[in-house]
């Protein structure tokens, strides 16, 4: 059956988005899966044994992992080049049979893409969910999956910045022990159980991606649907069945910044809170929307200043005005996006500058990047030069030393950046590590400010 995501409620979605694995696109002609793949083959055809291959993989891995679902992204440009020669309209259609002959659910409802097949009668969106029902589940035996390896990912990616593709990682030095501390943090994490929501969830495997070269980027990336589980949902999480807690960094890429220029702030200053007099916010439709989405400290000026601080670290350094302009572009691109998921009742839920006001006038983003610049004038001079990068190597270096830390005792910590997240028993322990990474990768406990988020 096709299930449409829009008629769930928050929670239902959220459930079937953590309990699915990313659909991945190669495929293994393991001697356990023949027999699978033998019975579909049969059934829908020597053209689709590639895409066949490559759903009996996933599913197999899906088995190991104790889900029924897959995250399937359904997009032409996730499927240019592969070298196995996995096909997105095949892909498409096999899906389509499949569900037609009640082997799968289709829930649809996510991100959708804009290119449809035109042998597609339903448009299916770019990350699709699929459930596997019993006719397909009776094909298999336990022994077909026992020896699946869950870690079929590369753990060190380095990312061309301008293409968005991998590049080689040969002649990058430290790359080896940096893969070798990914899969030993990843099999910690395959040995535990994970719930959310009330849920068994599959274990939240990681890869490390770089920028162009090791020294830039390098955060800890998520490859399922862990890291982009709404905030509000977090205090579900449970490890082992333990409750668990989750502490981050306060303005950590600013706070940085700051060090480099050796000023230590107060303890009061924050570098969001800049003037924003000139910002109108309807309070009443502000109140609604954090009753109604249970948002008590939602905030949507300080949402503005936080990705405004975000897309002026992170502009590309230019000549002149240049890079100030981009900023200014991508700030302004950011409000419009969010004004689009505003105006649709699916995603409102999910806008980060809900209840200011636009009018008939837009945001002056220009004022705004004044406001941040003055406020943070001690800094200014990191201001439009693309520094971002080499922050996030210093963040993602420390989120290394703290799971490194947890990793030694055998206890599980799990990332979001600059968020940690462990049992609620080692709640003293992991801020004092987190106190102790800062000050190990920046050289100073200065401007070292860290909260609890649950």
């Amino acid at each position: 059956m096709k299930y449409e995501l829009n008629n769930y409620n928050i929670f239902d979605i959220e459930r079937i988005k953590l309990k699915s694995l990313r659909y991945s696109l190669y495929y293994n002609k393991s001697k356990h899966y023949e027999v699978v793949v033998k019975q579909l083959l049969d059934k829908y055809g020597k053209k689709y044994e590639n895409d066949i291959r490559c759903l009996v993989t996933n599913i197999a891995k899906a088995f190991k992992s104790r889900t029924e679902y897959l995250t399937v992204t359904l997009h032409t440009e996730h499927y240019s080049n592969n070298i196995l020669g996995i096909s997105y309209r095949k892909t498409k259609k096999l899906l389509d049979m499949l569900e037609c002959d009640g082997y799968i659910d289709i829930y649809k409802g996510f991100s959708k893409g804009k290119t449809v097949a035109q042998d597609f009668k339903v448009e299916l969106s770019s990350a699709t969910v699929i459930k596997f029902n019993k006719p397909l589940a009776n094909m298999w035996e336990d022994r077909y999956h026992k020896y699946v390896n869950l870690i079929d990912f590369d753990l060190i990616e380095v990312r061309d910045r301008e293409t968005k593709k991998n590049k080689s990682t040969r002649g990058f030095k430290g790359l080896a022990d940096k893969r070798s501390f990914m899969k030993k943090y990843n099999m910690l994490l395959e040995s535990v159980e994970f719930s959310a929501i009330g849920e068994f969830i599959p274990s939240p495997l990681y890869k490390r991606v770089y920028t162009d070269s090791p020294s830039k980027g390098g955060r800890f990336y998520n490859a399922g649907n862990f890291q982009t589980m709404k905030k509000e949902l977090r205090p579900s999480i449970k490890i082992d069945g333990e409750d668990t807690i989750c502490l981050d960094y306060s303005a950590l890429h600013p706070c940085l910044c700051y060090n480099l220029v050796d000023v230590e702030m107060e303890e009061w200053y924050s570098p969001y809170d800049c003037d924003t007099s000139f910002l109108h916010v309807d309070e009443a439709k502000l109140e609604e929307f954090k009753v109604k989405y249970n948002k008590p400290d939602y905030n949507p000026m300080r949402n503005l200043v936080k990705i405004a601080m975000l897309c002026i670290l992170n502009s590309p350094e230019g000549k002149g005005d240049n890079s100030a302009s981009i900023a200014m572009l991508a700030i302004s691109s950011k409000i419009g996006e969010d004004k689009v998921k505003q105006d649709n009742v699916d995603t409102v839920e999910n806008s980060l500058f809900y209840g200011l006001c636009f009018g008939k006038k837009p945001i002056p983003v220009k004022e705004l990047v004044k406001s941040i610049l003055t406020h943070n004038f001690p800094i200014a001079e990191f201001f439009f030069t693309d520094i971002g990068l080499e922050l996030q190597r210093v963040d993602s270096d420390m989120a290394e030393y703290i799971l490194g830390h947890f990793l030694q005792k055998n206890e599980v910590a799990l990332s979001y950046h600059d968020g940690f997240l462990v049992r609620k028993t080692l709640r003293d322990e992991l801020y004092s590590v987190m106190k102790d990474a800062y000050k190990e990768v920046t050289g100073t406990s200065k401007n070292c400010k860290v909260k609890q988020e649950y």
